[in-house]
């Protein structure tokens, strides 16, 4: 579908040494229209321009201190002006065309997706740069400009839109634009505009595709921005902030970029999908940093979620501990739901505002979907209020979290920094809290909390590391946590929640090698760990290493060391020891090697409170048979 003119006409003016521009709009112009402004300039890189109010600067090439040519980019609103005045720095030439676009069906909108410039040497044809259109039905936009009084003969293959010049008899400018519907993809090619004199002059010349539909921003500048089909985009697969940028330069403006990364600033928010539209639609980027202003974040569209993604950073490797690489820093200004397919790696996600709730919900939705988060620094704050995070939800957890760091200040009025964390892979979290009567992570509900590594810290979690909330708090699992010493482990805000058949439970891991006397594996050992409750926790046989494997996922070779459970409203602990732990022991025994039977206290039980001491985790080698050979003899160290 292609791109046509709204209007049938531009208005276009020249000016003789004088110190402002003043362009008259089409008058059909409507709210949502992509406007594009190009004025032809006496000055080169001399000339200072003011724009009106609304419009950004999108690309100005110069000829020397000849001749500059400045392109400018708004989207309509319901309250434009009739015309618009441009301020030079000091009496002037020039000339200008304003023009407006949108979909040729006059019900949706358009805009620039991409753009570049150049300056051209003295001759009579004037050659516009070639750019590559990557989705059908685009228009190629060019517009030339020369420093002399003259007309234009367009490329044959473009209609003219504006023609016009100035008229003092010397330092003259002049300007044309053209357009052409692009039939297919892949790069455009040449176009050739032709000076009517045929006498030489130097030259300036922009080129720009204009694309049908993808990305709205149907109540113009300063508004909400909806992307909605990645079909559309740029690239055809995907939106960028870059591209996002050029399409609306007034409200995702480009700060600069540096060999790390490029930097945006947002002060509109951004609409992933569009309901109940249920086309593909992603935004994607690495290596760049966008700052929303406070009250603006990222959204996502409230039905179809299976087709909205996210994907920050590069996944480096394939499993769900491999890392990631060239994230990037998302920081909004109010709270936000991510949903659909999250694939987030080495990002930093940051929600923070002065007053009122402050969370990042890191939520899919939809069952099956894709949700990877690696190697990510996640942060909320809020001066006054709530300031949490949720990863999952009830019924829906996500499927990963790795390596990633979790602050909030100063946390949720519940006394709460992580309500949810409904991960069905969570490992090598740290969770830090600044404020008071606040816990690391709480909530309710069966099978809520299952992660290994989770780290606790803060100046002060004052009310508790972990707060069961509310029944049922049951299923709950911690693998070698580290808590925080700095105040209980757990607290129950309701009686008896959970009680001791549905504990938390708090694993260590169990890494044991059996060897023989020179130090070779053993292999078909059998292997037996008795906890105190009489439960036989590890019963099985060495492998081809020697080692004794069981369990799997977060607790694969993990033990139960203690129950967290509630008496009343007061925090209790069990522990597991001691153990007995039996090796070839039993009918499965090997008879060429001794039997061990032995009782253990688990490592870091004597430093163990209800706020303080960790676990350590068990890594042993447990020779079945002596060394060989005599002891070896030494000596004492004498003074010389």
């Amino acid at each position: 579908m292609a791109v046509v003119f709204r209007a049938s006409a531009s208005a276009t003016t020249g000016v003789a040494a004088a110190q402002s521009l003043t362009i008259t709009k089409p008058a059909a112009t409507a709210t949502g229209d992509t406007m594009k402004a190009d004025l032809a300039v006496q000055g080169g890189s001399n000339v200072r321009v003011l724009a009106p109010s609304g419009w950004a600067l999108v690309r100005q090439s110069n000829s020397g201190t000849s001749l500059s040519l400045l392109t400018y980019q708004r989207q309509a609103t319901d309250s434009e002006g009739a015309n618009y005045t441009w301020v030079f720095d000091s009496a002037r030439n020039a000339c200008g065309a304003i023009r407006t676009y949108r979909n040729d069906t006059a019900l949706s909108f358009c805009r620039v997706v991409s753009e570049s410039g150049s300056d051209t040497a003295s001759g009579t044809t004037h050659d516009a740069p070639t750019l590559t259109s990557n989705v059908s039905g685009q228009l190629m936009v060019t517009t030339f400009s020369a420093f002399q009084n003259d007309t234009w003969s367009p490329d044959a293959a473009q209609t003219e839109r504006d023609d016009t010049t100035t008229t003092s008899g010397a330092n003259d400018v002049c300007l044309e634009t053209a357009d052409d519907a692009l039939a297919g993809t892949g790069t455009t090619g040449v176009r050739t505009a032709t000076l009517g004199s045929g006498v030489a002059a130097v030259g300036c010349t922009h080129s720009c595709l204009i694309s049908p539909d993808g990305a709205t921003q149907a109540l113009g500048t300063g508004n909400l921005i909806t992307i909605f089909d990645d079909t559309k985009s740029e690239n055809a697969t995907e939106f960028s902030y870059p591209e996002l940028a050029v399409s609306y330069p007034n409200d995702i403006i480009s700060l600069g970029s540096t060999n790390i990364r490029s930097t945006y600033r947002s002060l509109v928010s951004l609409m992933v999908g569009k309901s109940p539209v249920g086309t593909k639609t992603t935004i994607a980027g690495t290596n760049i940093c966008v700052i929303y202003d406070e009250g603006f974040t990222i959204k996502m569209a409230t039905t179809t979620r299976g087709s909205w993604n996210t994907n920050f950073g590069t996944k480096v490797g394939t499993s769900n501990t491999s890392g990631g690489k060239g994230g990037c820093w998302i920081a909004t200004g109010i709270a936000g739901t991510w949903v659909g397919n999250l694939r987030l790696y080495a990002s930093a996600l940051e929600c923070g505002q002065g007053t009122g709730s402050a969370f990042i919900s890191l939520a899919p939705a939809l069952a099956g979907l894709t949700s990877d988060v690696q190697n990510c620094l996640i942060s909320v704050r809020s001066k006054i209020s709530d300031a949490t995070m949720f990863f999952g939800a009830a019924a829906i957890p996500l499927d990963n979290l790795y390596n990633c760091q979790m602050s909030s200040s100063p946390g949720n009025s519940t006394g709460q920094t992580i309500p949810t964390l409904r991960v069905t892979a969570a490992e090598r979290l740290s969770v830090s809290v600044t404020s008071a009567n606040i816990s690391c992570i709480s909530g309710s509900g069966a099978n809520l909390i299952a992660v290994k590594n989770i780290s606790m810290a803060g100046s002060s979690p004052g009310t508790s590391d972990v707060r069961w909330i509310s029944s049922p708090a049951s299923g709950w699992k911690l693998v070698s946590p580290a808590w925080s010493g700095n105040s209980p482990k757990f607290s129950a805000i309701t009686s008896n929640i959970p009680t001791l058949a549905n504990a938390t439970l708090e694993y260590r891991i169990f890494n044991v090698k059996v060897v023989n006397a020179s130090g070779a594996a053993i292999s078909s050992i059998p292997v037996k760990l008795t906890d105190t409750t009489g439960s036989a926790q590890v019963d099985t046989t060495t492998d081809a290493n020697g080692r004794v494997s069981f369990g799997s996922g977060l607790t694969a070779n993990a033990v139960i060391v203690m129950d967290h459970y509630a008496v009343g409203t007061t925090y209790t602990q069990r522990h597991r020891s001691p153990f007995l732990v039996e090796i070839n022991t039993g009918n499965s025994a090997n008879s060429d090697y001794r039997s061990q039977r032995y009782y253990m206290y688990w490592p870091g039980y004597e430093s163990v409170t209800v706020s303080a001491g960790i676990f350590e985790d068990v890594n042993d080698t447990i020779p079945l048979q002596f060394a060989s050979g005599a002891a070896t003899t030494w000596v004492e160290m004498v003074q010389p």
